[in-house]
């Protein structure tokens, strides 16, 4: 897939008070395996960015791929639910 602009951004920002975090802008379908391989993040965030994607399930791929076993994914999104038990 080819991607005109940035579908997300993932931190590599210097923080002064955090600088273990950095961001970097990608596509979060397909994360260059060089700069982001198996196995390496304890935690992969994404907010407000996976609904703009043309496949969630390539997010969730690359997401479990750069991720260490036991790892966290966490989707912040806000939608409405349609599934009328889970609307309650």
């Amino acid at each position: 897939m080819r991607v005109s602009k940035p579908i997300c951004v993932i931190f590599t920002y210097p923080f002064d008070l955090a600088p273990q975090v950095a961001f970097h802008v990608g596509n979060a379908q397909q994360l260059d395996p060089e700069r982001f391989p198996d196995n390496t993040y304890d935690l992969y965030t994404i907010a407000f960015g996976i609904r703009n994607c043309t496949s969630i399930s390539d997010v969730i791929n690359e997401a479990y791929r750069v991720l260490k076993p036991g790892g966290v994914f966490a989707v912040l999104e806000f939608s409405k639910v349609t599934q009328p038990v889970l609307a309650q």
